[in-house]
């Protein structure tokens, strides 16, 4: 059990659990496509939790007239767990969602501006044919700034010697009960039924000894 582990030992740890390596009549014309459900399932595991170690909390200047920004360097977009504004040198949460609504009471497209920033976004921006975040109201001055909590990127798991994100147990696990229950093999419940339980494991040990925060307390 382990993160780090490399694309060429994950191919082996798979085959082994699918007894591909004590099959003598099992050659190696298979490897790209277990490779490929390494990957994927690296990447739905990445999809289904926040793992506090891919964690990464960068912060975004506000810039006096600037409604859209790229994003902070090394985060994923598709994975940010909440947005705080600075303020006063006071973080305070904000929410997703610009719409029209908004609009009516600070209309971005009629360059109004206010401070703090009230809510982000995620949005294609016609301008720079790109997705960028939204800061709304447009902010009124350089000071402010905000901060993201998400996750970084999974890093790339294509060469033999790429190194996985995730456990690799989990990983393999996964990978193993899905190509056992293709072949029909009757050993795939067992397989899913441990990948499930090292998944909940896993999960378990990171929430466990967290505590609620009592302000002011």
């Amino acid at each position: 059990m382990a993160r780090g582990t490399s694309l060429e030992v994950l191919v082996d740890m798979l085959r082994a659990e699918i007894r591909d390596l004590t099959d003598v009549s099992v050659g190696t014309s298979n490897i790209p496509s277990l490779k490929q459900t390494l990957r994927r399932n690296q990447r739905l595991l990445y999809n289904r939790y926040d793992w506090p170690f891919l964690k990464h909390m960068p912060y975004l200047s506000c810039a006096n007239g600037q409604r859209f920004y790229n994003a902070p360097t090394g985060l994923n977009l598709e994975r940010i767990i909440d947005v705080s504004v600075w303020y006063g040198n006071v973080p305070s949460p904000i929410d997703r969602g610009i719409g029209l609504e908004e609009y009516q009471s600070y209309d971005s497209d009629g360059g109004i501006k206010a401070s703090p920033v009230r809510k982000w976004d995620w949005k294609w921006n016609p301008a720079t044919s790109t997705d960028q975040i939204e800061m709304w109201p447009i902010p009124d001055n350089s000071n402010d700034r905000l901060q993201f909590t998400g996750l970084r990127p999974l890093r790339a798991l294509t060469a033999d010697s790429d190194v996985a994100d995730i456990d690799d147990d989990l990983i393999v696990l996964f990978s193993a009960a899905e190509i056992l229950a293709a072949k029909k093999q009757e050993d795939a419940p067992a397989k899913l039924s441990l990948a499930r339980e090292h998944f909940n494991t896993l999960t378990g040990n990171y929430t466990r000894g967290k505590s609620p925060t009592v302000m002011g307390g």
